[in-house]
C-alpha cells in the first residue's frame, strides 16, 4: 500500500486506524491528507501519522449514512488521551444531551439531518429506542440516539469518551460483550465468564474473554 501510495503520487487518502496500527515501524506515507475513521483514532496515531501532512478523524455511524463531525488532528492539539471528533458536517445536526434530553456539555451524542436512516428493518423496537422524536426539530423530525459519550469543548469540538452502554467497537464493527457470553456461557465447562476490550498496544483493539471453568467437570 505505502509503495503504491508513493509510486503513483497519491495526494488524499482514507485508511481505517486499524489498517494505520497494523504498518510495521520504518513504513512511510506520501505527505497527503489522511482521513481516518470507521473507529476509534488513538493519539498514538496521529503522533506517528499526523505530522508533516493534513489528518482528520472521522466519525459516524451508518444510521446517519455515514460520516456526520469531522476533526483536523495534529499532534500538538491533542486532549490527552483522546483525539476529537471534530464539528458537524454540513447537513448534519448534532445535539450532546443528558438522560432528560436537555442540552449539556457532556452526554449522549444524538444525530440528526437528512441522511438520517428510517430505521431498522423488521426491528420495530429498536428502532423505537433508537430513533427518537427531535425536540428542537420541526414536527415529525427525528434524532438518531447513538449511544456515544462525548465532551464538547468551549470551542464547540466534540469529544469521544466512551459507551454509555457496554457495546464495544472493534475494526469498524460493533459488538455487544454480552452476546459473546452469553455462547461462551452455552459451553458445559464453562461456569463464569466476561468479555472485555482491552488495548494492550495502542491503537490494536482487541476482545479478550476471562473463564472461570466448572469445577464439577474434569
Amino acid at each position: 500500500l505505502a509503495e503504491y501510495a508513493w509510486a503513483h503520487d497519491v495526494t488524499f487518502m482514507i485508511l481505517p486506524p486499524a489498517l494505520l496500527a497494523a504498518m510495521q515501524p520504518g513504513v512511510t506515507l506520501p505527505p497527503a491528507t489522511l482521513l481516518a475513521g470507521t473507529e476509534r483514532v488513538a493519539p498514538s496515531l496521529v503522533e506517528r501519522w499526523g505530522r508533516g501532512r493534513r489528518m482528520f478523524n472521522a466519525y459516524g455511524p451508518t444510521e446517519a449514512t455515514v460520516n456526520s463531525t469531522l476533526g483536523e488532528s495534529h499532534p500538538d492539539r491533542l486532549h490527552g488521551a483522546s483525539v476529537p471528533i471534530g464539528v458537524a458536517d454540513p447537513m448534519t445536526t448534532v445535539h450532546v444531551l443528558d438522560a432528560k434530553l436537555n442540552p449539556t456539555d457532556e452526554g449522549e451524542l444524538y444525530l440528526g439531518g437528512p441522511g438520517l436512516a428510517r430505521g431498522y428493518l423488521g426491528r420495530p423496537d429498536l428502532t423505537a429506542e433508537r430513533f427518537v422524536a427531535d425536540p428542537f426539530g420541526t414536527p415529525g423530525a427525528r434524532l438518531y440516539r447513538t449511544g456515544d459519550l462525548v465532551r464538547r469543548d468551549e470551542n464547540g469540538v466534540l469529544d469521544f469518551l466512551g459507551r454509555v452502554d457496554e457495546q464495544v467497537k472493534i475494526r469498524g464493527y460493533r459488538i455487544e460483550p454480552g452476546e459473546i457470553e452469553a455462547v461462551l456461557l452455552g459451553h458445559d465447562a464453562v461456569a463464569q465468564v466476561t468479555v472485555q476490550a482491552r488495548e494492550d498496544r495502542s491503537g490494536e483493539p482487541r476482545l479478550v474473554a476471562y473463564v472461570v471453568p466448572d469445577a464439577e467437570r474434569p
